[in-house]
């Protein structure tokens, strides 16, 4: 079961991304042209906020079944001695929270704005900076530690 939400979790991260690249997308957009979000952008800010937040279970159900991060909990003191636990133990998962965070408030500060303007400039910002937190902490290939860009269980 563990494999299988390993990559359930690798493969979700590819719909944060696009679907928080859209909704930023959006809100630039909106912020040049003006005018009303349709039920198109309103869907897609939905769609964001709910693979975040899939996202978000999926990753504190790794956090608590993964062997590593387990063994790691075991031991805080060197746990954060050593930079890879240390990143899957708390960094990772505090800097991710922190991103859901971002969303949430951000998609209700956006909803609540005086003016269509307002409400652009609000997606845009909550977008960008949930994007920007979300990718500092990701495990991408090319960073230490690195992870496969999809990881699939077979």
């Amino acid at each position: 079961m563990f494999e299988i939400v390993l990559s359930l979790h690798s493969l979700l991260r590819w719909g944060v991304v696009i679907t928080g690249l859209l909704v930023l997308q959006q809100g630039v957009t909106g912020l040049m042209a003006g005018g009303e979000l349709g039920s198109l952008g309103k869907r897609v800010q939905l769609l964001f906020l709910m693979c975040v937040d899939t996202q978000l279970l999926l990753g504190i159900l790794l956090w608590m079944t993964s062997p590593t991060v387990s063994s790691a909990r075991s031991d805080m003191g060197a746990t954060m001695k050593d930079p890879e636990a240390r990143y899957f133990v708390v960094e990772h998962g505090a800097m991710m929270l922190l991103a859901v965070v971002v969303v949430h408030i951000g998609r209700v500060a956006a909803k609540r704005a005086q003016g269509v303007r307002a409400g652009h400039m609000r997606t845009a910002i909550y977008a960008a900076v949930a994007l920007a937190l979300i990718a500092l902490r990701t495990p991408w290939p090319f960073m230490e530690p690195g992870r496969p860009w999809i990881r699939l269980p077979f």
